[in-house]
């Protein structure tokens, strides 16, 4: 009866459907089999949608449908493995009576897992850009000025205070949501100790050199992601002299720019048109930073609960440490099917070893079973071309199925926790098993750039196969 009970409830588990609506990655029509896929297929297959393209937002988007994809496989192989774990408990302390130490290393391997927890919601939130309109006005030392030259020195002033800007938003963004949500104090310093920012300008929307008049206005939408790479904060120039006379703006939330435009040389008429052009952006703006908010606290949340899920566990772990002196005949009893024979020993603790064994087998199963759902991502892959777009694209989306094959082919981390996790129990149970992942389906998300080039994000989804250890192809 309570092996029944076990495996009713773990075919419930894995029959869970996921949390993640695949909107994205199940409306795409960009997809092919194993079987049918090479360049050739690929590229027949863009010719054939050249329509369906993908914005930077949906990227975004599809970046957190992933992240709760497999964050939902995650949490229900926590749960079987959780399960699973304590039958191997169970099976030590039959074995080994009243020796706690394997809860202990089990707590540290959970408290470590909070750390990739927390590099995986960095990550993430890595690839998300807020948006401003900045603006650069200055007087020009000499007519003979080049555009390039001006709209450098423009970008050199502009990026850091579209970081610095951006960085006291995302700080308080993510204090903000601490406060309403209560969330993990380490996961708040994780995060704020890692402002970096970088800025690239998603479009140019003023770019004027008034030679006569001596001055130059450039205003343009940004996209600063705040958790990317450093950079310098001087707005020295490293290419002549700085500007005589100069002023940046973030054209959106900064009051009062007509006199400082105006003593630069500009005209009436040029506040005239920057001030329609920021009204014209400003409720874009906005709208695209409220996405980003609301994909930012996904993260952030979704990360939050796996953590504390994770100390709920050792929580109960440190319960079951101070109740792992258990008789062996409470044991016995309570968590197998076996009758407790005191006069045959020897014969009641194999019986309930084979009972457990059992029930662990088909947990692996389910655990695997899982796994093999899990879709792995090489986001935003730079594709530029003097020919063809299409072959060009598709090259490099089978190189990046080659590459997202060559790193996670073999099932490292699922072996460990499935077959090694407790070293005792495998050479216990004489297991020695291999799984390798299989290309099974891929899936292209093309991005055309605002300049003469594509980025394209390739998803793949893995077939799982229990081999031989010879079999081995590491």
């Amino acid at each position: 009866m309570k092996r029944l009970i076990i495996t009713v409830c773990m075919a419930a588990l894995v029959m869970l459907p996921l949390m993640a609506q695949k909107k994205i990655i199940e409306n795409n029509q960009l997809n092919l089999p194993s079987s049918a896929c090479s360049t050739s297929t690929l590229e027949k297959l863009l010719r054939k949608h050249k329509e369906v393209k993908y914005s930077d937002m949906q990227i975004q988007e599809l970046r957190l449908e992933l992240w709760d994809h497999n964050a939902a496989i995650d949490k229900a192989q926590q749960e079987l493995i959780r399960k699973r774990n304590h039958l191997i408990e169970i099976r030590q302390e039959i074995v080994q009576v009243g020796d706690p130490n394997h809860i202990s290393r089990r707590i540290n391997d959970k408290l470590n897992s909070v750390e990739k927890i927390n590099n995986d919601i960095s990550e993430n939130l890595a690839g998300l850009g807020y948006k401003g309109v900045y603006l650069f006005a200055c007087k020009t030392s000499s007519s003979y000025d080049t555009e390039r030259d001006l709209h450098d020195k423009a970008m050199q002033f502009i990026t850091p205070v579209a970081v610095e800007r951006t960085n006291g938003s995302f700080i308080a963004s993510v204090t903000e949501l601490r406060r309403k949500e209560g969330y993990d104090d380490s996961l708040f310093r994780f995060i704020t100790e890692k402002i970096q920012g970088t800025s690239n300008v998603e479009a140019e929307i003023i770019n004027k050199h008034n030679r006569k008049e001596g001055y130059y206005i450039f205003m343009a939408k940004l996209n600063t992601k705040p958790l990317q790479k450093d950079i310098k904060m001087g707005v020295a120039s490293q290419k002549g002299e700085n500007p005589e006379y100069t002023v940046v703006f973030d054209a959106i939330r900064d009051k009062n720019m007509t006199k400082k435009i105006l003593e630069v040389g500009a005209s009436k008429e040029d506040v005239k048109k920057l001030e329609q052009e920021i009204a014209k952006w400003k409720d874009l703006v906005a709208a695209e930073n409220a996405r980003i908010k609301e994909i930012e606290r996904n993260f952030i949340m979704t990360g939050n609960e796996r953590i504390r899920q994770i100390y709920s566990e050792i929580e109960k772990l440190r319960s079951e440490y101070n109740a792992a002196l258990q008789k062996l005949q409470k044991l016995i009893t309570e968590n197998t099917n076996t009758e407790f024979k005191s006069e045959t020993i020897d014969k009641t603790i194999a019986a309930a070893i084979d009972d457990i064994d059992k029930n662990i087998r088909d947990i692996d199963q389910a655990i695997m079973d899982k796994e093999a759902e899990r879709l792995f991502a090489d986001y935003q892959i730079l594709v530029t071309t003097t020919t063809d777009y299409f072959s060009k694209i598709a090259e490099e989306a089978l190189a990046s199925k080659d590459r997202l094959t060559d790193m996670y082919a073999k099932v490292e981390h699922y072996v460990r926790i499935v077959e090694m996790e407790n070293d005792e129990y495998r050479k216990a149970s004489g297991n020695n098993v291999v799984y390798q992942r299989y290309f099974d389906k891929i899936w292209l998300f093309p991005e055309p750039g605002d300049g003469d080039f594509f980025r394209v994000t390739v998803v793949v989804k893995f077939s799982l196969t229990k081999s031989k250890p010879g079999w081995r192809s590491w």
